[in-house]
């Protein structure tokens, strides 16, 4: 997957209970992220790629690397319909 950031058209808050709320101030939508979705989108906001989020959420949760990549690209393809994130200028992160 290339690489991604978030778009500068969404804001978003993560909540007391580790959740986060999305806001695409384009078409005034709102998304939710569970605390996992919420982590993923932590570590893309500080430039990870995705393999390093992959990475990252096995030291922090009890999963496999598989199990991990498949959470991230799926949840960076939804992201990424929605217009949430895009592809990186000239792919920099």
């Amino acid at each position: 997957m290339p690489s991604m950031v978030i778009s500068p058209e969404v804001v978003f808050t993560v909540l007391d209970d580790g959740e986060a709320v999305l806001l695409n101030l384009t078409n005034k939508r709102y998304y939710s992220l569970n605390p996992t979705g919420t982590r993923i989108w932590q570590l893309l906001a500080e430039g990870c790629s995705p393999e390093e989020i992959a990475t990252r959420l096995c030291e922090e949760y009890d999963t496999t690397l598989a199990q991990a990549q498949a959470a991230v690209e799926e949840l960076l393809s939804h992201l990424t319909a929605e217009h949430l994130i895009v592809q990186s200028p000239n792919g920099d992160p």
